[in-house]
């Protein structure tokens, strides 16, 4: 039965294999003449609310349940959508009115150029870890004849 179960895998095994191939065969041809348009990409980041979750979680951190914070924020996002604002469009006395909690520091976590700083743990889209990401692919790549 040990041969068998060997055996049975690779009927899973070889298509993917297959698929993955023809997927970097393209990959190339995708990404050639790839280019951010920042501008574009820096308006559309403040459409929505983005950073509701950063200021759900900065409540938490000042021991405000997550429950009750996404309460709040909900309310703050209710307020602007209510009043055509974003996030970005309030001033701390407006936060302050529907999260009292908040000090002025609130305005750096509501304010986009901050939101890939804080993060910085492996796996999340933070500078820091998609660069140090992107060095071991590098030297990776170095190390084993490919570039």
């Amino acid at each position: 039965s040990y041969q068998r179960d060997l055996q049975e895998d690779k009927t899973h095994l070889f298509p993917v294999v297959d698929i993955v191939e023809s997927t970097l065969e393209i990959v190339a041809f995708m990404i050639g003449g790839f280019q951010v348009r920042t501008e574009k990409t820096s308006e559309a980041l403040k459409e929505g609310f983005l950073l509701a979750t950063d200021l759900a979680e900065y409540l938490v951190g000042f021991g405000v349940p997550f429950r009750t914070a996404h309460e709040k924020v909900g309310g703050l996002v209710r307020h602007c959508l209510e009043s055509g604002l974003r996030f970005e469009d309030l001033s701390l006395e407006q936060i302050q009115a529907a999260i009292p909690e908040a000090g002025p520091e609130v305005l750096e976590v509501i304010d986009l150029r901050n939101y890939l700083s804080r993060r910085k743990f492996a796996g999340s889209c933070g500078e820091d870890p998609i660069r140090r990401r992107i060095d071991y692919w590098k030297e990776w790549i170095r190390g084993n004849g490919a570039g």
